[in-house]
């Protein structure tokens, strides 16, 4: 004989589903990955609620401004933490018996600005952004005017955005 739902279970998934269908606007996850040697590449998903549906809200390009050694191995982690008022984001670079760096944060405040170093930007008039990461951990941050909301939009596909806008930047352009 089949039991019948207890009061708990059911509630259990009334949560479930109203947090996982929620109409209030919420945080949908992040993307990070490498790019090239150090750099890295931060991707925040955002449901703006409604009906509407989860877009790339911000991209965060994270760039040591060091000459990275070739005879070394190198890398950078990423992280993301925060609720829907910040959403804190952090790199770190290191080398193989060589220096390492962790970042100020970036933040992304109520969905609407990006900070990092008392630098405030709209997002309404971009939401692509390198971090240009010096030695001692502070961050140059500019706002390239180009917006790219698309879930599908690749790591790719938003590099070659960042490379056209920045056509004299160096270092963007040797990444990829």
């Amino acid at each position: 004989m089949r039991k019948p739902w207890s009061a708990a279970g059911v509630l259990v998934l009334l949560l479930c589903a109203t947090a996982c269908h929620s109409r209030e606007p919420h945080f949908t996850g992040s993307r990070q990955g490498g790019v090239h040697g150090g750099s890295s590449l931060t991707t925040l998903h955002f449901a703006p609620g409604g009906e509407s549906p989860s877009i790339a809200l911000v991209h965060v390009l994270f760039v040591p401004q060091i000459d990275e050694p070739s005879d070394r191995m190198r890398g950078s982690a990423t992280s993301v933490a925060g609720n829907l008022d910040v959403q804190e984001l952090g790199y770190s670079y290191y080398e193989q018996d060589g220096p390492s760096i962790r970042a100020h944060p970036v933040f992304v405040k109520a969905a609407k600005t990006v900070e990092a170093d008392g630098r405030i930007f709209q997002l309404a008039q971009g939401n692509l952004f390198i971090a240009r990461v010096q030695r001692e951990g502070s961050v140059a941050l500019s706002q390239l005017p180009e917006v790219i909301q698309s879930m599908d939009a690749s790591m790719d596909t938003v590099l070659a955005a960042m490379k056209a806008k920045a056509p004299d930047d160096a270092r963007l352009q040797a990444l990829r």
